[in-house]
């Protein structure tokens, strides 16, 4: 008789056991290590970790196959991703008060031309 036959029929119960505790965990695992909860008030900030490598002059990824800190951030609500190419970090959302001014400044995109000090097209970095 083949020797992985026997083995499994002397094992049934053990092997049987481990594919119920593995049904069991796989799911408790993926809710537990993939979950980011986002409360009221607060956004997450996501980075991949796998993909394309970043040009020099970019300080926010492009799209979501590049690495690095991506654009879309999460508002309120619980999400799903893989901790193996993804980080997050949670933070609480600036709040500007009434009577208080808030300056948008855009990280990514070209460069302002000569003279010029807003950024008034989505492509171009700056206030």
């Amino acid at each position: 008789m083949n020797p992985v036959v026997r083995f499994l029929r002397r094992n049934r119960l053990a092997i049987l056991g481990v594919c119920l505790v593995m049904l069991v965990a796989a799911p408790a695992f993926i809710y537990n290590a993939c979950r980011i909860n986002v409360p009221e008030r607060h956004i997450a900030i996501l980075t991949k970790k796998t993909g394309l490598d970043l040009e020099n002059n970019q300080e926010i990824a492009p799209s979501a196959d590049h690495k690095g800190v991506q654009r879309k951030v999460l508002n309120e609500g619980r999400y799903f991703y893989n901790p193996y190419s993804w980080a997050w970090k949670v933070v609480a959302m600036v709040e500007i008060q009434e009577g208080e001014l808030g300056v948008l400044v855009r990280l990514e995109g070209d460069d302002l031309p000569y003279g010029e000090i807003i950024a008034w097209e989505d492509d171009k970095k700056g206030p």
